[in-house]
């Protein structure tokens, strides 16, 4: 379920990813609770859905939740970690918290330049987001 709401809201049909993501972070909270893996996802997922539904302040929270607990599971060197704070700021950026966005994604490319390959996506994805940080 949450795959196919993730890929439902990639694609633009965020009516209809809303509440397959609703389900999975519903799911995955009972099953695995709030500090697994794939709860971590689901929470991100929803949080970039709202942020995309123009919902900044309802999707403020969701995201950092799941860049928090990203840091504490995995570390700030992670590439999940990394890719949360990527969203994170870029949703920061959007809400007008330009130098807390600047900071996150500073950080987050220090990180990716550390664990990943610099032509990774990931990380080109990053260079972009602080460049409209700028």
């Amino acid at each position: 379920i949450c795959n196919l709401g993730a890929t439902l809201s990639k694609r633009g049909k965020l009516d209809d990813a809303e509440p397959l993501l609703r389900e999975a972070l519903e799911g995955h909270e009972a099953v695995f609770g709030d500090q697994h893996p794939n709860t971590l996802v689901a929470i991100g997922n929803l949080g970039f859905l709202m942020k995309d539904k123009g919902d900044l302040d309802g999707a403020e929270p969701m995201c950092r939740k799941a860049l928090e607990g990203c840091r504490e599971l995995f570390g700030d060197n992670h590439r999940q970690t990394i890719v949360c704070a990527g969203h994170y700021a870029d949703l920061l950026r959007e809400t007008g918290d330009v130098n807390e966005a600047r900071r996150i994604i500073g950080d987050a490319l220090e990180a990716a330049r550390d664990k990943l390959e610099m032509d990774a996506p990931d990380v080109q994805i990053l260079n972009l987001e602080a460049q409209a940080t700028r």
